[in-house]
């Protein structure tokens, strides 16, 4: 694999847990795992009638969890058909 097509597949192989670090070879099944994770939380919120701020699963920077904001904020648009401004994921570090 080229280096360039290596950088594009794996960008962000590395992921720090609270309790753990861990190599994820696949960028593509890490981002699947990552948003179901936030929408399930988000929807539990939702169910419970509680704030819609989520932390992010894994220890990241505040431009990633912006990021993953403005997936959640589509996500729930997309399913809801109205705006969510309210949802949101903070970094845990």
């Amino acid at each position: 694999m080229e280096g360039a097509a290596f950088r594009a597949r794996y960008a962000f192989p590395v992921i720090e847990y609270a309790d753990k670090t861990v190599y994820m070879r696949d960028k593509d099944a890490l981002w699947s795992l990552t948003t179901q994770h936030l929408l399930t939380c988000t929807m539990r919120q939702v169910m419970l009638r509680k704030t819609l701020t989520v932390p992010c699963p894994y220890r990241g920077d505040p431009e990633e969890a912006e990021a993953l904001t403005l997936w959640l904020r589509d996500e729930l648009e997309r399913l809801f058909d109205r705006p969510f401004p309210m949802a949101q994921v903070i970094s845990v570090n």
